[in-house]
């Protein structure tokens, strides 16, 4: 369950005005607060709600999920940064061709 809802935070043009919260509970539930619209600078909070639609659809995406533990847990999830040297080397093949001396 996703829910959303608004309140004053203080004055426009802080730059360490709180603009939103995403909170994540354990039965699944997200609550998503954003600030009084003319407490925040506008395009700060549509970049804020732009943010949130996309975390969201990320985690809605299996196919994103699995990516992103594959390329970025390595097995430990307690440890989500680091990572083995076999993992952060590049996945790239050497094609052998080109002008023989």
């Amino acid at each position: 369950m996703t829910s959303a809802s608004s309140g004053s935070l203080g004055a426009i043009g802080n730059p360490d005005q709180l603009v939103g919260t995403m909170d994540f509970y354990e039965g699944g539930d997200v609550n998503i607060f954003t600030a009084n619209p003319d407490a925040v600078d506008e395009d700060v909070l549509d970049t804020f709600k732009l943010t949130v639609a996309f975390v969201l659809h990320a985690l809605n995406r299996a196919d994103w999920m699995s990516d992103f533990f594959f390329n970025h847990y390595d097995g430990d999830v307690k440890n989500p940064d680091q990572s083995t040297s076999e993992n952060s080397r590049s996945h790239l093949t050497l094609i052998k061709g080109g002008k023989d001396d």
